[in-house]
């Protein structure tokens, strides 16, 4: 009896959970709107704008600086316009670059939850040079892409006292559902003076969970369109590649490296086609990446593998779709699998994906063959992801399968089942469960050992008191072949308590938040715990935009097999106690010269470890930008006299002419590694799908002698060159 009384306060709690946001009709338009960044005409004049108040540095007061922002649409596109009051000496202009991830510049944004799901954002912006950025937020601004993109204009212009802007997004860029000719969507506009670090917004959203309240779509005003036609163009971008590359490698006897040259040429295709408004297709045949930037080299100090994030255009839209995260970067489903091999290029024959809604179903289809390449063999990979709203607006149940299949008959086959349930407020009940299954399993199908199950009770806020407790299991057997696993076959206990608050008036400190999280992890085969972290933190946002973090950390760590850090430096098998301490600053994101640095001391296994790092960003001009990254660690272990010094610095500079033209290189040098990168992609984008990269990438050896025969100074080397038209049907 018991236990039915408190599953009927469950099913009670999350239904009850309801949204109460009264949706408002946007404005529909009939005259025409000239896209120039000048909101001058006469249908703009009879819009009102939204009443905004202020996000930061205090909640709910009125802005101080005339800011005006509409929002309309008329058959084919939704509309913003804003008129942004500010004296010249306030007014950031940074840059001309597509897709600008800073604070360091003023921005006029609209966020639509296009679905109406509450979990996920499509985020569009300008700046007072008309630059574009979007991107897409997912899990309720739990995670952001930068990297995602899709059709739609900007433009702005600029004034003695502000600057006005205008956005026009076409319907066919966003996925939508129609219900008896309306339909439905969160939407949050939002103005952002980056000298005063002053978010201006509606709805008026509180900075309750943290820097990225303001694009919850769970807090989004619900606005209705009506009497959307739908639109199914079909989107062709055919593209042709070609370019010179070479190589060194080692000759057949290996006494001596010889050089190979290489002459790259392919022709390719890429489709994208509405099947109804809120479903997509897309087909590529011989994709490519070769103007995708390079990945970031990071310092691996852990026995983990490294963990590098998704830049390819192909596998990013609505890619939120795909998720099924077991939390930090462990995953059922992690598209970097496909096409890419030790960070190589594997050649894609041709690809597939469908995302989208159908009814109530959010759903995912992805499949992918690859060419065998050397040892390689060919390979098809496949996802299926389906997702349904359940009780109330901010709960889903949903599914996952992935199969990858060789051209030998070598498979691994997986699934998953997850839920998220908004039980009361802010509190939320996660539980997932997934299997996997090879051929190679010789033991046979065991549920328990092939699997994997996670459990997590958590209240999602910044300020106040919140929690996060969890539990989860990881089996021998589970092997998510086109997943991302950190360890195997453990399992876990971890939580974390938090209290924030926020202080009133003009205090130079705006925020703090004071938590406490642990983490025991067990080995499976013995109970014998493998990592026992506590981790006590304090942080602090400034009214300046500054933030500052302190914390420590203890740690019981029990390897049963050490790792290897360098050539010569080992973190040797035992059982250890080590401690640290570290500091975490960044200036205001809106100066001219920003930056991000930290620190931290301690203990490390049976040695010391010091580290430091710093991550400068300087906006020269609206044309010119560096950023930059140092990051130094020194590990000792002087009992065994072996010691580590660890160099990583990278180097990036953008020059913008306009918003069509840019020059980005990115240098990076690695002293553990023992090499230097160096990438250069020059860009010519006229318009939306209209590309033309120029994209230089070397490699360099710094310590030739460090084995025989002596490696060449350029390892590697190519130039290439390609051109994307996108025809419209």
């Amino acid at each position: 009896m018991p236990l039915k009384i408190a599953f009927v306060f469950f099913l009670f709690s999350i239904v009850a959970a309801q949204s109460k946001n009264e949706p408002i009709k946007i404005e529909r338009i009939n005259g025409h709107i000239t896209l120039d960044g000048i909101p001058d005409e006469p249908v703009w004049q009879k819009i009102k704008p939204f009443p905004l108040v202020t996000h930061w540095p205090e909640f709910g007061n009125k802005p101080e600086d005339l800011s005006q922002i509409r929002v309309a649409y008329d058959d084919n596109y939704v509309y913003v316009s804003g008129i942004l009051k500010a004296e010249p000496e306030n007014i950031l202009a940074a840059s001309f670059k597509r897709d600008l991830n800073t604070l360091g510049t003023d921005y006029l944004m609209i966020l639509l939850d296009t679905f109406n799901d509450n979990e996920n954002t499509l985020l569009f912006s300008t700046t007072p040079t008309g630059t574009r950025s979007d991107m897409a937020i997912s899990n309720d601004a739990e995670t952001q892409d930068i990297s995602w993109n899709t059709f739609w204009d900007a433009q702005a212009k600029q004034y003695r006292n502000g600057w006005s802007g205008e956005i026009r997004i076409p319907f066919s860029s966003l996925g939508f559902q129609d219900l008896n000719g309306e339909v439905e969507m969160g939407m949050t506009v939002v103005r952002y003076t980056a000298k005063k670090n002053e978010m201006y917004l509606f709805p008026a959203i509180e900075p309750n969970w943290g820097f990225w309240s303001w694009s919850k779509a769970s807090q989004m005003q619900k606005v209705v369109f009506e009497g959307i036609k739908s639109s199914s163009p079909v989107y062709i971008s055919p593209y042709a590649l070609g370019g010179l590359g070479r190589r060194y490698d080692l000759n057949d006897d290996e006494t001596a490296y010889k050089k190979e040259n290489d002459l790259t040429k392919n022709l390719g295709l890429d489709l994208k086609y509405n099947i109804t408004d809120n479903l997509t297709l897309d087909f590529s045949v011989n994709t490519d990446f070769a103007q995708v930037e390079a990945d970031d080299q990071q310092v691996n100090l852990t026995r983990f593998s490294l963990f590098f994030p998704e830049k390819r255009r192909f596998f990013l839209e609505r890619a939120s779709i795909f998720d099924f995260n077991f939390g930090e970067s462990n995953r059922l489903f992690y598209t970097r699998r496909i096409g890419l091999n030790d960070g190589r290029q594997v050649d894609i024959i041709a690809g597939g994906r469908m995302v989208g809604r159908i009814k109530d179903w959010d759903v995912g289809v992805l499949n992918v063959q690859t060419n065998h390449q050397g040892s390689l063999a060919a390979e098809n990979f496949g996802v299926l992801r389906v997702r349904k709203q359940v009780f109330n607006p901010y709960s889903y149940l949903g599914g996952m399968a992935t199969s990858r299949v060789d051209e030998n008959g070598t498979y691994n086959l997986g699934y998953g089942l997850d839920g998220v349930f908004r039980l009361f407020g802010n509190d939320y009940l996660v539980l997932q469960v997934a299997q996997t299954y090879a051929d190679t399993l010789s033991s046979g199908f065991d549920y328990l050992n092939a699997g994997r199950m996670r459990m997590v009770w958590e209240r999602r806020s910044y300020t106040d008191f919140s929690y996060e407790i969890s539990a989860e299991r990881s089996g021998k057997d589970y092997n998510p072949v086109n997943g991302f696993e950190m360890r195997d076959n453990f399992s876990h206990l971890g939580n974390q308590l938090s209290y924030g608050w926020a202080l009133k008036g003009h205090s130079f400190l705006q925020r703090h938040r004071f938590y406490i999280m642990s983490d025991l992890y067990t080995r499976n085969q013995d109970n014998n715990v493998e990592t026992l972290e506590i981790r006590p933190v304090w942080e602090s946002a400034m009214t300046s935009g500054s933030f500052l973090s302190i914390g420590a950390d203890a740690v019981h760590e029990h390897l049963r097999e050490g790792y290897d850090l360098s050539d010569d430096v080992q973190v040797l098998s035992g059982e250890y106690n080590y401690y640290d301490v570290f500091v975490e600053f960044s200036t205001p994101g809106g100066n001219e010269l920003s930056s991000d640095m930290f620190a931290s001391y301690g203990s490390f296994f049976d040695g010391t470890r010091f580290s430091a790092g710093l991550f400068p960003k300087w906006i020269a001009s609206k044309y010119l930008e560096f950023t930059g990254s140092y990051q130094f660690d020194f590990i000792d272990f002087s009992d065994r006299n072996q010691k580590l010094t660890s160099h990583l610095f990278q180097l990036k500079n953008l020059i913008t002419l306009n918003t069509k033209i840019s020059l980005a290189t990115f240098i990076q040098y690695s002293n553990t590694a023992k090499i230097s990168l160096a990438n250069a992609r020059f860009r010519y984008n006229p318009s939306e799908g209209n590309d033309f990269y120029l994209v230089y990438n070397e490699q360099f050896n710094m310590e030739r002698r460090r084995e025989l025969p002596v490696l060449p100074f350029s390892q590697n080397r190519t130039l290439i060159a390609k051109y994307t038209y996108t025809f419209t049907l």
